[in-house]
């Protein structure tokens, strides 16, 4: 068992820091300008260099609006740096912005990502030497997290479930995480579990996961350390029975189209069937029948096409999409029913990177369950690059 810094559990010192949770940090609109976007764009990298060095000299000079946009373009770089190949160019970037940082907060990121690049090479001693010159008990929640969940990696190089879950507590929700890193301590808490022998416990802290698809990415970065080796296969059975075994994700859309199409043919044979029969027949029993069968024999497959599409794009959604958290500001029936149960637009104000934008979707709700849910907090997924386009998180 290694010796680790252990942050204070006071219940009064808990509350403070839960009382920040929630906060999203974008890039500064200074540095939004600068990069053109909130990202560093393809193409651009010798400009974000620039940047980031002016960043570097005034933050040295004591900037603090300098040293945070520092900090948060040194998060945008090493973000690009995830290959294994690439951690000895991610540390020397981290050293640099150490050295230029003002701010404590500032420190102490920098110092939690220098040990857990270390704990992905698998170096305990240069990780629990940053360690040791982090800050043990900060009074914001962003460097508390950065220390919890550090620790909390090098326990787990460590095979140390029981620290690691008095440092990040059995199951989420009893030490505040900052949400940028909520779900690596949600993997390793889960790890912890399954260390311990508790597969299935592990597998139902999975499940505090915001999407199915934020345990791999949590998991690639430290492959090494084989988190959650057991219990992933277990997590992934009950998300598959909690979304009902529908895999394609085929909507209403495909089906309706199916039926058309299927109703077009029929129109059409018997139209045929008249026009070619002996016996005569009124006009109108042919021309209605024939003009029905190709209007449907059209929409049919459009519509079934079109189906397709949008379950190709709720697959591709499910796996690449970004997960966020929205607000229900109003519903509104759309008249239409699964069964008995109505179905509602809820229009969503999203937590999106640079601020809140609405989006909408449909989801069936039961009376009682649509008069309480205007006002809540729901987790979604957003397509990468059509941020309106969302998914309730399953």
């Amino acid at each position: 068992m290694v010796a680790l810094p252990v942050p204070s559990n006071d219940p009064s010192r808990l509350a403070q820091l839960g009382v920040q949770q929630g906060r999203t940090r974008v890039p500064s609109a200074a540095l939004t300008a600068a990069l053109g976007g909130t990202t560093i764009l393809p193409g651009r990298e010798h400009e974000a260099q620039e940047i980031w060095r002016g960043l570097a000299v005034r933050a040295s000079g004591g900037d603090a609006g300098a040293s945070e946009d520092l900090m948060m373009l040194t998060a945008l770089y090493v973000g690009r740096l995830g290959g294994a190949h690439q951690i000895a160019e991610a540390r020397a970037l981290t050293k640099a912005a150490l050295e230029a940082v003002t701010l404590p907060r500032h420190r102490q990121e920098q110092l939690g990502r220098l040990s857990r690049l270390a704990v992905r090479e698998g170096v305990a001693d240069a990780a629990l030497e940053a360690l040791a010159a982090m800050t043990v008990d900060p009074p914001d929640i962003e460097s508390d997290t950065e220390l919890r969940v550090s620790a909390a990696l090098v326990a787990t190089l460590a095979r140390d479930g029981k620290s690691v879950l008095s440092l990040l507590g059995q199951r989420g929700g009893q030490i505040p995480i900052d949400e940028a890193k909520r779900g690596l301590a949600t993997v390793l808490r889960a790890n912890a579990h399954e260390l311990l022998g508790d597969v299935i416990g592990a597998a139902e802290v999975l499940k505090e996961l915001p999407h199915s698809s934020s345990l791999g990415k949590e998991r690639e970065p430290y492959a090494a350390l084989g988190l959650c080796s057991r219990s992933a296969d277990l997590y992934g059975t009950l998300v598959a029975q909690v979304q009902g075994a529908k895999p394609a994700g085929l909507d209403g859309l495909f089906y309706t189209g199916v039926v058309i199409t299927i109703l077009g043919a029929v129109a059409a044979t018997i139209a045929i069937t008249l026009m070619i029969d002996d016996a005569p027949h009124p006009i109108a029993d042919i021309v209605f029948p024939t003009l029905g069968g190709l209007l449907f024999l059209f929409l049919g497959p459009v519509m079934t096409l079109a189906g397709i599409d949008n379950a190709r794009q709720d697959v591709y959604v499910r796996k690449h999409g970004i997960p966020r958290t929205a607000r229900v500001l109003h519903i509104k029936d759309t008249g239409g029913r699964i069964g008995p149960i109505p179905v509602y637009l809820l229009t969503l104000e999203v937590a999106g990177e640079t601020g809140p934008y609405q989006a909408a979707l449909r989801k069936s709700l039961a009376l009682p369950e649509a008069n309480a849910i205007v006002g809540t907090e729901l987790h979604i997924v957003a397509h990468p690059e059509k941020p309106t386009v969302i998914l309730l998180d399953q």
